[in-house]
């Protein structure tokens, strides 16, 4: 197949879930090879299970075994007189209170840091003088707005020469 650290590290990454679809294959065509050593067998056994489960083989009497294991385990809990659920129970209970006081604390502190909103306030005291800067403002506001529409103007001016011209022309 190749160098034998290369399949070293192929194999390190398939391990890891990092393998290309290509790289999987390189160790698939490696591990195929008739003459692989006994030390590479293992990995071999492990490959076949991880990339193409139908080559496991699993002993006939597996369902048998677990499911009498699984009826140990449940006849040992019952047995014992103990409820295994109830320390978890409590640890759910404590954690969930727990949670909650950080949840509060936090909100809390947040609530603390936010900045409020500026309030508008009057900031003059005389209406007459509101009035004047008032006044000024929106003059310079009308100054750059009529500043700005004069390129509009020359085109508005243009648009009515050429009505002029085609209602000559419908005329006659």
């Amino acid at each position: 197949m190749g160098d034998r650290k290369d399949i070293k590290e192929l194999l390190a990454a398939f391990y890891a879930g990092t393998t290309t679809r290509e790289e999987e294959a390189r160790l698939k065509a490696f591990f195929d090879e008739a003459d692989l050593p006994e030390r590479w067998h293992a990995d071999r056994d492990i490959f076949r299970a991880l990339y193409d489960p139908e080559h496991l083989i699993l002993p006939e009497d597996i369902s048998d075994r677990l499911e009498q294991a699984l009826d140990r385990y449940i006849g040992a809990s019952h047995r014992s007189g103990k409820q295994p659920g109830k320390v978890r129970r409590l640890y759910i209970a404590i954690g969930s209170v727990a949670a909650a006081a950080l949840l509060c604390v936090a909100l809390f502190f947040i609530g603390q840091h936010r900045q409020s909103a500026p309030v508008t306030a009057d900031t003059f005291t005389d209406p007459h003088e509101a009035e004047l800067v008032a006044t000024e403002a929106l003059a310079l506001v009308s100054m750059h707005l009529n500043k700005g529409m004069s390129p509009f103007e020359k085109a508005r001016k243009n648009m009515d020469k050429t009505n002029e011209v085609l209602e000559k022309l419908n005329l006659k």
